[in-house]
């Protein structure tokens, strides 16, 4: 029981995986990715605005799959975070990537905006902010900021973005 829903969980972030890739494939196709709200929420979920420890699958697998869209530069680190400051190679738009590791099983990268160059033209961010590979750690956010939904409730709302 347990091995299947292992499989469950690594079938359902491979999922999501090829989501974000088409997701991103439509938003570089016109530009960048800057510009779409929805982007920004989820590369910017920080569990340490919500005074928890916990990694977001989705969160990961964008900052991940942009990563090739941008220009690092180091920054001083802040703490215990690990900090660049990205420069979109299409926009010029400004973020700063953090990074931090919580225990030997939990850290996280979290994208945050800076000077955004491009004038908003995605659908809006909703909240709950709707996840379906989802979170992992020690402790998570109440419902009514962050919610588990079916992977094509998630689909819907990345590709939902015009």
């Amino acid at each position: 029981m347990e091995e299947k829903a292992l499989n469950e969980g690594q079938e359902g972030y491979l999922r999501v995986e090829k989501l974000i890739d088409e997701v991103l494939e439509k938003y570089y196709s016109s530009g960048c990715a800057c510009r779409y709200p929805r982007f920004l929420q989820i590369a910017g979920i920080d569990c340490s605005e919500y005074g928890l420890a916990f990694v977001c699958w989705e969160t990961e697998l964008m900052i991940g799959r942009v990563s090739e869209h941008f220009s690092a530069t180091p920054v001083e680190p802040k703490g215990e975070n690990y900090q660049e400051q990205w420069t979109c190679n299409y926009c010029d738009s400004t973020f700063m990537l953090s990074w931090s590791d919580f225990s030997a099983v939990i850290d996280r990268r979290v994208l945050k905006p800076i000077d955004i160059k491009l004038k908003s033209s995605g659908k809006d961010a909703l909240f709950p902010i709707p996840l379906h590979a989802g979170l992992y750690g020690h402790g998570y956010p109440e419902r009514t900021k962050i919610c588990s939904v079916d992977f094509n409730t998630l689909r819907q709302y990345l590709l939902e973005y015009e």
